[in-house]
C-alpha cells in the first residue's frame, strides 16, 4: 500500500494526473487503506490547482469517486447490522430543534425556506438523527433491537459561503433497544473509522440533546468530525420513545479533508 501511494506522489509531483490516479484505482476493497486511497484519488483529480485547469471529465470523475466513498460507509454499517433509512432533507423547526432540545443554543441555527405551504418543511435539517427519531417513533411495535442509520446532505447555515450556507454529507445512525448505553454506539464508531482508516479522539462535549457526561465530540487530525452520545431522556419524551436511545452523527466531507 506503501508503495502505491508513493508513486501516486511521484506522478502528481511530475503533473501527470491520470498516472497518479492509477496506483490508488488499483487498491483493492478489502484493504482498510481502500477509503484513504479513493479520497487521496479525489484530491489529485480537482484539488490545489485553478478551476480553469480542472477539466469536466475530472470533476465528473471525482464525484463518481465521492458517491463510492458514501457507499463504502453504507456497505460499513450495513456489515454492522444498521438497516439504511431515506428520508428528506426538509422538515419543520420543531422536529429538527424544538424536539431535540436545542431552542436558544447554537445548535439550532438552520436554513429556513421563504414563502412555505406546509410549517411541516420549513426549513433544511441541520443533523440527521430527528429524522432517524421519527423513524424510530413509527417503530415501536418492531421487535428491539433497532439499529438504523442514513447517509444524506444536511444544510449549515455559513456565512462565509457565496449563498449563506453549505451543503454537506453526513452519517448518522441511532439504537434503541432497552440496554442501550454510550459503549455500544463507541463500538460502532470505533470500527467504522478503523475500515475507513482514520484515526480518532473522543473530547467531552456539552449538547443539549444528550445526557451531560455521556456525549463526546469525535476528533480526527485537530478537527471535530462528529459527536455521539446517549439521547436526553427528554428528547426520547418528545418523540414518544419508550426505551433508551444512542446517536451517532458524522460529516463524511470532513472525512474526505482530513486525508
Amino acid at each position: 500500500m506503501t508503495a502505491a501511494f508513493g508513486w501516486a506522489r511521484l506522478e502528481l509531483a511530475a503533473g501527470n494526473i491520470d498516472e497518479a490516479i492509477l496506483p490508488l484505482d488499483d487498491v483493492p476493497s478489502t484493504s482498510r487503506h481502500y477509503s484513504t486511497a479513493r479520497a487521496t484519488a479525489i484530491l489529485v483529480l480537482v484539488h490545489g490547482r485553478p478551476s480553469s485547469e480542472v477539466t469536466y471529465e475530472q470533476l465528473t470523475r471525482a464525484a463518481a469517486r465521492l458517491e463510492q466513498m458514501a457507499d463504502r460507509v453504507r456497505h460499513l454499517m450495513v456489515g454492522l447490522e444498521f438497516q439504511e433509512i431515506i428520508s428528506n432533507i426538509m422538515g419543520s423547526h420543531q422536529d429538527f430543534c424544538t424536539r431535540m432540545r436545542l431552542d436558544g443554543t447554537e445548535w439550532a441555527k438552520v436554513v429556513e425556506v421563504d414563502n412555505v405551504m406546509s410549517l411541516s418543511y420549513s426549513c433544511l435539517r441541520q443533523w440527521i438523527t430527528p429524522s432517524l427519531l421519527q423513524v424510530e417513533t413509527n417503530s415501536s411495535r418492531a421487535f428491539y433491537p433497532h439499529r438504523m442509520f442514513e447517509v444524506g446532505e444536511v444544510a449549515i447555515p455559513d456565512a462565509s459561503a457565496d449563498v449563506g450556507s453549505r451543503t454537506v454529507t453526513m452519517l448518522g445512525a441511532v439504537i434503541a433497544h432497552a440496554g442501550a448505553h454510550f459503549s455500544e454506539i463507541h463500538s460502532c464508531l470505533d470500527l467504522l473509522l478503523y475500515y475507513l482508516d482514520r484515526p480518532f479522539t473522543l473530547e467531552p462535549v456539552d449538547h443539549p440533546s444528550f445526557l451531560d457526561g455521556r456525549a463526546g465530540k469525535i476528533v480526527s487530525n485537530g478537527r471535530v468530525i462528529g459527536l455521539l452520545g446517549e439521547l436526553h431522556p427528554e428528547v426520547l419524551e418528545h418523540w414518544q420513545i419508550g426505551v433508551p436511545a444512542v446517536a451517532l452523527e458524522v460529516e463524511i466531507d470532513r472525512l474526505l479533508e482530513e486525508v
